[in-house]
């Protein structure tokens, strides 16, 4: 399996002790702004995740792992480990190419391959609901870097740069700052393109008769289900997104999540539903995260 793969095939081979894929009873838990400061959420990022999303890591495991990484992108751990550092995809650059940040010129696997100030970077982030990472790799200073907080924020790509920086004799940019302006430029992009409110009502309905079952390919059965003339929408194989459908305007309903790690925050995706009359009088949900559930 996939746990016995990684162990015998990077943990055990590299000398990472305390590695694991799963959190063990001194792992960092995943934090939210909540109404009362800073508390912990319930972790939404589950087994099926485990390819993509985590290896639980101490401090001086994380520094093994860079320290082979680093030769690895060197081509000093062979040609095979190597392809991860070599461009695989073109990625057409959407940053302002002034502003200092590193610009991704392509991916390759695992790797986003960079330019910054000059030299070739290789960085990857990552992250849930209440945790976030950012890995740096800069050959050419012979440095890497690794930050994880367990809060939500784009401070840790901000401290990463920094980092960065500092060891390698660079004075730092307000990174913090400049990492906010494109996020914000791009959330505004996106849920501009994303919002249904902005979008042709396609035989839109009331929120009567609806309640029921639907389901696609890939998000599964989802309940709507009425309570006190309340809209309440729940996923059979995603609980954390169960949540009530509040109306906004023009037939559009958005999202309340139940799950504080649901807990919505400033540069979120918006998370809107609006159910539609299909020819023949079929209903369906049409929502921005989820794509078209069709009633069963």
């Amino acid at each position: 399996d996939y746990a016995r793969c990684m162990q015998e095939l990077v943990f055990s081979p590299l000398g990472l002790k305390h590695a694991t894929l799963n959190p063990t009873s001194d792992a960092a838990k995943p934090h939210m702004p909540l109404a009362n400061g800073m508390q912990s959420v319930p972790e939404l990022t589950g087994d099926n995740s485990q390819g993509s999303a985590r290896v639980h890591l101490c401090a001086q495991d994380a520094g093994t792992w860079l320290s082979f990484l680093l030769r690895a992108a060197r081509g000093d751990e062979g040609s095979t480990i190597q392809q991860a550092f070599q461009p695989q995809i073109a990625v057409y650059p959407v940053v302002d190419f002034n502003n200092g940040l590193p610009v991704a010129l392509a991916y390759g696997f695992g790797w986003h391959v960079s330019t910054f100030r000059g030299r070739r970077l290789f960085n990857h982030g990552g992250g849930g609901r209440g945790w976030r990472a950012m890995a740096l790799l800069d050959p050419e200073c012979d440095t890497a870097v690794m930050v994880f907080a367990s809060h939500e924020g784009g401070g840790v790509e901000a401290l990463a740069l920094t980092l960065l920086d500092q060891a390698c004799g660079e004075t730092p940019e307000d990174w913090d700052g400049l990492l906010s302006v494109r996020a914000k430029r791009e959330m505004k992009a996106r849920n501009a393109a994303m919002d249904l409110r902005e979008k042709p009502a396609e035989g839109s309905v009331d929120g009567s008769g609806v309640r029921g079952v639907y389901a696609n390919t890939v998000t599964g059965r989802v309940h709507i289900e009425t309570d006190r003339n309340a809209l309440h929408f729940r996923a059979e194989d995603a609980p954390a997104f169960n949540a009530r459908l509040a109306p906004l305007s023009d037939g559009v309903l958005k999202f309340e999540f139940e799950n504080p790690a649901m807990h919505t925050m400033p540069n979120d995706p918006l998370f809107q539903a609006r159910f539609l009359r299909r020819p023949g009088g079929r209903v369906a949900l049409k929502t921005t995260y989820f794509g078209t559930l069709e009633k069963t």
